[in-house]
């Protein structure tokens, strides 16, 4: 235990808790091995908050375990390119923090890294990230959106737990398994697409999301626990055509083959609009999305909606405006 006495009356004085260490920059504590440094406490004020590149002409490599914790004034960090280690607890209990910038040579983000830190509402995780460890967004409640690179291979245990208000996430092709409540009680949740490298899905990885009405897999089945949506009682699997391991059911959920095709164009008497039908395994949601440009690979939904009855007719006003237009189906 480090002087625990002062840590607790600097806690009350500036929000941050505050240790002695013979090694000082600025606001930061700090110790060097060899060419590199690691920031092992912050004893600032908070606010917005840039994490140095350097300190005494040494590279700032590691965020050390515990080192921001309980620092309910920061509202934003600025966690600078070649730092490539978040330790575990680094930024626990922040409960203001905000804003948070990542700095692209991180490679790990620890355990509860970011935990409680209730505020925070969107996050891109650099490409250079290939771990985040056990629960390190864990209880980020006001977070709704988070973008994840493709170096990870792994969603793991609790990461997302308790973000309630989290809609949007992604899962890049390369992460192979999801953890025991990965997602539990991501109560906001709608919709999520498992990507086809996903194998194994642990305990109650989406138990308590009481939005969630469609998890499109585009694999096989993975081995899955029965109760990986327990207590989501509104979700709809869907499965790809050639896949294998469905039945009428996933993990006692309704099991469904996504299978929408689009229909040969039909062109109006003038030319200026067209429709197409869509087609499919009746009630299956949809999405309808258009690009303008293949090369830059920016698509757009224009319309999402369901096949009642195994058909839908779109049309498309809008399809001369900008010259040419391609269209694609995709899980809304």
């Amino acid at each position: 235990m480090k002087h625990l006495g002062i840590a607790i009356v600097a806690a009350f004085l500036i929000g941050c808790p505050w240790t002695a260490s013979a090694d000082q920059f600025g606001d930061f504590e700090y110790n060097s091995e060899g060419e590199s440094v690691t920031i092992t406490d912050y004893t600032g004020s908070g606010g917005d908050v840039v994490i140095p590149h350097t300190i005494d002409g040494l590279a700032v490599r590691v965020i050390d375990e515990y080192a921001f914790r309980n620092c309910v004034s920061l509202t934003s960090a600025v966690i600078p390119n070649g730092v490539n280690t978040i330790g575990d607890h680094a930024f626990t209990d922040c409960y203001y923090l905000t804003s948070l910038t990542i700095g692209e040579q991180v490679s790990v983000i620890g355990d509860h890294a970011f935990h409680n830190c209730r505020s925070l509402t969107s996050v891109t995780i650099p490409i250079s990230v290939t771990r985040i460890e056990d629960a390190a967004f864990d209880g980020c409640e006001m977070l709704t959106s988070i973008v994840l690179s493709m170096g990870i291979n792994a969603i793991n245990d609790a990461v997302f737990e308790f973000c309630s208000s989290l809609v949007d996430v992604n899962i890049p092709d390369s992460v192979n398994s999801i953890g025991d409540s990965a997602f539990r009680s991501c109560r906001s949740l709608r919709s999520l697409t498992i990507p086809g490298g996903v194998g194994t899905i642990d305990d109650r990885a989406f138990n308590n999301c009481e939005s969630l009405s469609s998890v499109f897999f585009a694999g096989n089945a993975p081995v899955a626990d029965s109760l990986i949506f327990a207590d989501s009682d509104s979700v709809t699997v869907y499965y790809l055509p050639g896949t294998t391991g469905w039945g009428d059911t996933f993990a006692d959920r309704p099991a469904v083959l996504w299978n929408p095709v689009l229909g040969e164009p039909v062109f109006n008497a003038n030319g200026n609009d067209f429709s197409f039908q869509i087609t499919g395994t009746e009630n299956i949601p949809i999405a309808v999305e258009a690009t303008d440009d293949l090369l830059a690979g920016a698509w757009t939904i224009l319309e999402t909606n369901t096949l009642a009855g195994g058909l839908v007719e779109f049309h498309d006003e809008d399809a001369w405006e900008d010259g040419s237009r391609v269209y694609r189906i995709a899980a809304p």
